[in-house]
Formats: C-alpha cells, structure tokens, sequence
C-alpha cells in the first residue's frame, strides 16, 4: 500500500467518470502542471468515455474502463493498483429512480458497497464518496440511497485497516445538470412562461466544476468517517428565472410531492458536531468511530439546519447575470 504524501503523482479510480462531476474533475486535474498522476475513468457509457478521449487529445494520464458498479469482479479488476478511490457513480433523477426502484438500489447500494469492499480488499489508502443535499431528509427512494451509501462509507472505516480511510463529500447540485433548474427554465422560455413549483424556492449556487475542485483540495485531509461540505451562497429559483427569462411570466404551479423547497446540506442532529472552517464544514463522525483524532478547529455557531432559505449568503441579481454570461 502506497502513501499520499503527493497526491499528484497518484493513480485514482473515477467511478462515473463520465459523469458532469467526473468530466469536471478530469478537467480540474489535467489543466494543473502539477498533476503527473493517473486517472482511470470507469463508466459503462462508452460515447462519453470517447468524447473525454477526443477532448483531452489521448491524454497520457487518462485510463479508460467500461464497467459497471455492480458488477464486483470487474470494480475489484479496475481498483487493483490505485491509491484513491473517487466514487461518482450514481442513478440520480428523482423521478426515474420511483418508477425503477430495484435499479436505483443495485447501483447506489449495492453498486457503493462493491466499491467499498474492492476498496477493502486491495488494499487501497483512501475512498470519497460524493454526495448530495439529497442525503439529508431522505423523502423519496433516490434520497433514501444517497442517505443509505452515505452511511456505508462512514461505517465502512469500522471494517478497513488503520491506514484506509473513507469519508465523504456532501455538495450542492450542479443547478446547470441537463435534469436540473437551469436547463429546465431555459426549456421553457420560448414559450414566455416559467413554470416554477413555489415564489420561495430555493438552492445552494453550486457547479459540477466547483465540487470538483473542493473534493480535490480536501482529498489530502480526510481522516475517515467526516463529511465535508462547501460553503455556498444560496438563490431564489424566481429571481433566477426573472433574469434568464426577463420577458416571460412566473407561474406558481405548486409543489410535486417528491420535490423539496429547499436543500440542506447539514441536518439539525448533524450541526452538533459540526466544525466550521473558512471555506467549509466538517461533521465529525458519531462516536461509534472512537478512533476519530481531535479535530483543530471549532464548532459552527450555526443552529438549526444548513440550509438554502436560512443561509446568510445569498447572490444578488448582479451576482447572477455575472455569473450567467
């Protein structure tokens, strides 16, 4: 088993690697000088893998693996050798996942399970599962795996040896992804009506390039079984459209049932042992992880939730037509 005293010389499995997150971490890496590493991209979408080929001109870092997550054999052949695990894999739309639930299961349960005991197995130094507000208050079946595969990575720190660790990264959603709100209003202004659920709905302002790079600056920080989570400014759906839309009307249509007004990204049991540093959070894990080191750093001053509509930084509609150009 090799150390990471550098992480940019390591070789790393991406699970989903051809995901948005994937894709943006990928970017991240191969535009630092710094980066001499190995990236094995593992997905089972083999245009996207080629599109990464053709984009990154046959990059010598790159590695490309066709493969499923719930397939053991075939993530234990991927990760034999690596030294960090990045898993993105994952089935995500709400909606899909309620109509397929025995899908969902075998890819964001079981899937992260074979990840984890690959991982296990071959030894490998450090595991990061990236997560989502999703975890929070598991309300529908998508949440309830993404809350799920949360906890096996926490617990899985009870099954690996002193030296692996496994912790995870909690980030907002890409409000850009082809199944989210941007994409979603700009489907709808040809028609010069915007369709939005609630006036007070609300989300964290976050990019698949931003939880990107914040994974890879916390990489080398991870003392297995923490959740780390970015500070994110926050932004009013309505506003939103009004300046991707200016012409069109808002309609208020109501709330499905599957849908929340606003994300959280720490539940009210979990500010407890929440740690507050400048650009993040820390939850420390419960004390069932007894060998957790003392942490440097002081308890958030934050009560309740960390949530979208209770945030204390929120973009102005300046912020967002800067942001939008």
């Amino acid at each position: 088993m090799n150390d990471l005293t550098n992480l940019n010389s390591q070789t790393i499995l991406l699970t989903g690697g051809t995901g948005s997150f994937g894709t943006a971490l990928i970017r991240h890496l191969l535009s630092s000088k710094k980066f001499k590493g190995i990236i094995r991209i593992f997905s089972r979408n083999e245009s996207r893998q080629l599109a990464i080929r053709q984009e990154f001109n046959n990059h010598s870092s790159l590695r490309f693996l066709i493969g499923d997550v719930r397939d053991l054999e075939r993530v234990l052949m991927a990760i034999r050798g690596t030294n960090l695990v990045i898993h993105a894999a994952a089935l995500r739309q709400i909606s899909a996942l309620e109509y397929n639930p025995f899908e969902a299961i075998n890819t964001n349960i079981i899937g992260t399970q074979h990840v984890i005991r690959a991982a296990i197995e071959t030894g490998v130094n450090r595991a990061i599962f990236i997560s989502s507000p999703d975890a929070c208050h598991p309300e529908n079946l998508g949440s309830l795996t993404k809350s799920t595969a949360e906890k096996l990575f926490i617990q899985s720190n009870l099954y690996a040896t002193n030296n692996q660790k496994f912790s995870v990264v909690r980030c907002g959603d890409d409000l850009g992804n082809f199944d989210n709100l941007i994409p979603d209003i700009l489907r709808q202004k040809p028609s010069r009506i915007i369709k939005i659920g609630d006036k007070n709905l609300s989300r964290f302002w976050s990019d698949s390039n931003q939880a990107a790079k914040f994974t890879w600056d916390i990489a080398d920080k991870i003392e297995g079984g923490e959740i780390f989570i970015p500070k994110l400014p926050s932004v009013k759906i309505s506003q939103l459209a009004s300046i991707i839309a200016p012409e069109a009307e808002i309609k208020i249509t109501g709330m499905r049932p599957i849908d929340n007004i606003d994300e959280t990204l720490i539940t009210g049991k979990e500010i407890k042992r929440t740690f507050e540093f400048k650009n993040y959070f820390l939850i420390r894990p419960t004390p069932a992880l007894s060998s957790y080191p003392k942490i440097k750093g002081t308890l958030t001053s934050l009560t309740g939730e960390y949530n979208s509509s209770e945030n204390n930084h929120w973009l102005t509609t300046n912020d967002l037509i800067k942001i939008l150009k």
